[in-house]
């Protein structure tokens, strides 16, 4: 039987192996992401214009309007990173940084157990939860700070050291930078509140427990004093940015958007399955410990006190603060598992030192069974992600580690350079998902709403956005009315998208007042008309300067601008819907009608009756590949167009 010393070297080893997996799989995550648009689109302002975003210049709806950009630091690193080291390369700056917050919560883990090994599991185990939670936006500058401010107040809550002050500097320098770079810094200052408080109550009933010496008190103070001024008087929105976080907890309309319900909750992201799996295995291994800590005692009638020091007071009201806030919204697991490792894998390692020593080394085997298990599992998921990430990349670029992690491939991007291409500088309703690529990759573009809601929006164009984004038949007339009222232009949808897509569908399309003028696999594109745009658009094509995607699609489209733009050009629009149908027969469902009417207003019947003749033949053959209902639904449109123009014609030749 292998010896106890090399139980433990094998421990090790796949104690970081299934450490560094776990943080891999914790960032190494592809989802559609909006809060990095955002950032790259403010970062560029603040780039061109020299100065801090305090109204916002990206919608056409709160153009002009305060904007509390609490993250606009953080927004300025991302660009800055952008533009220096690349799509690929400012990604990877952001997983480092996401990284270095579980690298401290394995440091300070290790520290306080003595035990290297069970700082990597805790740091891995951490890790987990937070799998979609730290793509590449402010967030990640927000929890570091989190986990750099937690090791300076547990490095002042300690008495052991009950004359050290000097972590109190980097904590006034960390609570100023967390001021700029995330609006969760409020936070830290709730942090020193508890901090406070636990050390008076400490005090007053002389517990014995480990509290701050009056000199740490007086430093930890200071500090909060010096960033709060700092940050108040010499920020960009001065006392706003200390009220302003609270918006959402007084809004029952903002608690709707998807991170910020409670994890038991249905939503589609962040997801939350790590993050019960861990606290359930964190709850049991506290239960199992205790058990069986309390069970050696009484066979061996002994207490050991030595080891992982006892909790403190301000350490569980810590990770019952940050419990209760996980639990109401899941946007706040990350910060809990950067609080609650150290302080679990304390207590089950104090626990451990009463256990006999036969006992603990099954232990110990069945947690390295545990941990090589886990890492084998997360090797396997993290191979399916590389083989995905290598095939992702922009059109006209290299595949690239961004535009995967971005969910790049998922976003409406024929529309998107369908409008900057043709130069429309529109006023635009997207779904907010969709809005954040268009503000940083056509800026001429104004969009009605983003994901910045209650940093700019009100709760009135919240419910607004949400009337026009369902389109409920009963509600389509105050959706119009919306659209009219906010000066909307132009309408961004994406078939794959059942919400936008859906609702367009239905009330767009035979809309007198919109003009599809873009169609394709991931974009629709509606047009006001009349609008400077349509106008714009037409003269684009006649001049043969427009832009549309190569497909039948796209001639459908440019036929209907042909027509509803001057001068009219029914030929050109008569001879681009012949194309796009002999291409994709299904386009005949609108087609054949519009063209029908052509050749009625022009008096060319017999021209009309042989086309419908022809096209009944042509999808009778073998060679059109169509479903059998489509066909029979164009049968019957074909049927009905010929009988307009030959009542004696019982229907397309057989």
């Amino acid at each position: 039987m292998a010896s106890d010393a090399s139980i433990r070297q094998f421990g090790r080893i796949g104690a970081g192996a299934f450490f560094v997996l776990a943080v891999i799989y914790a960032v190494f995550v592809a989802q559609i992401e909006t809060d990095f648009w955002i950032s790259l689109a403010s970062g560029r302002w603040m780039a061109e214009h020299h100065a801090v975003t305090r109204t916002d210049p990206f919608t056409y709806t709160f153009a002009g309007k305060p904007w509390w950009n609490q993250n606009w630091l953080s927004h300025a690193a991302i660009f800055g990173l952008y533009a220096q080291l690349g799509p690929s390369g400012s990604l990877i700056a952001l997983w480092i940084a996401a990284a270095a917050i579980f690298v401290i919560v394995t440091w300070r883990t290790g520290a306080r157990c003595g035990s290297g090994t069970a700082g990597l599991l805790a740091g891995g185990l951490a890790a987990i939860p937070c799998r979609g939670y730290l793509g590449p936006r402010p967030a990640v500058f927000g929890l570091l700070c989190l986990a750099l401010v937690w090791a300076c107040l547990q490095g002042l809550w300690d008495d052991r050291r009950p004359r050290r002050w000097w972590p109190a500097v980097p904590l006034a320098i960390l609570l100023t930078l967390w001021g700029c770079l995330h609006g969760s810094f409020i936070y830290g200052y709730a942090w020193i509140g508890v901090f406070v408080a636990c050390w008076l109550a400490a005090r007053l009933l002389n517990s014995g427990r480990p509290r701050a010496s009056d000199l740490q008190i007086a430093a930890v103070i200071g500090a909060a004093v010096v960033a709060f001024g700092v940050t108040w008087f010499a920020g960009p929105y001065g006392w706003a940015n200390f009220t302003h976080p609270f918006t959402v907890a007084g809004s029952s309309e903002w608690r709707t958007v998807f991170e910020w319900r409670s994890p038991w909750m249905r939503a589609a992201y962040p997801p939350v399955a790590g993050f019960w799996w861990v606290l359930t295995l964190a709850i049991i291994a506290l239960i199992a410990a205790a058990a069986m800590r309390n069970a050696e005692r009484v066979r061996l009638a002994r207490v050991v006190d030595d080891g992982p020091r006892r909790a403190s007071l301000f350490e569980i009201a810590s990770l019952l603060m940050m419990l209760a806030m996980a639990l109401w919204a899941r946007r706040f697991i990350p910060m809990l598992c950067i609080v609650a490792p150290e302080i679990v894998a304390g207590a089950v390692m104090r626990f451990g030192r009463a256990i006999a020593p036969e006992r603990l080394g099954l232990m110990r085997r069945g947690v390295m069974v545990g941990t090589l298990a886990g890492a084998a599992i997360l090797a396997t998921v993290l191979a399916y992600d590389v083989r995905d990430a290598s095939r992702i990349g922009s059109p006209g670029s290299a595949p690239n580690l961004m535009a995967w992690a971005v969910g790049y491939e998922y976003m409406p991007n024929d529309g998107i350079e369908f409008l900057k291409r043709n130069g429309l500088e529109v006023n635009l309703f997207t779904d907010w998902v969709n809005a954040a690529p268009v503000m940083f990759l056509d800026p001429a573009v104004k969009v009605f709403n983003d994901g910045r809601a209650q940093q700019l929006f009100s709760v009135e164009h919240f419910r607004n956005y949400r009337t026009v984004i369902s389109m409920n038949p009963e509600d389509a007339d105050e959706a119009g009315r919306i659209l009219d009222a906010s000066g909307t232009e132009a309408i961004l949808a994406m078939p794959r998208v059942a919400r936008l897509d859906g609702s367009v569908d239905r009330t767009m399309r035979d809309s007198k007042h919109w003009l599809l003028a873009l169609a394709t696999e991931d974009s629709f594109v509606f047009v006001r008309k009349p609008s400077a745009a349509l106008d714009q658009l037409g003269r684009l094509l006649r001049e043969g300067r427009a832009w549309w995607p190569e497909s039948a699609r796209s001639k459908a489209t440019e036929a209907n601008i042909l027509l509803e733009t001057q001068p009219r050009d029914e030929a050109g629009a008569l001879k681009l819907l012949q194309e796009a149908v002999a291409e994709e027969p299904i386009l005949g469902r609108s087609a054949y009608q519009v063209m029908g009417a052509i050749w009625q207003r022009n008096g060319r019947r017999e021209e009309a009756l042989r086309y419908f003749q022809s096209e009944g033949r042509r999808l009778l053959g073998p060679g059109v590949a169509v479903d059998s209902g489509v066909r029979t639904q164009l049968l019957g449109i074909l049927e009905r167009c010929a009988i307009a123009f030959e009542p004696a014609t019982t229907g397309p030749a057989k």
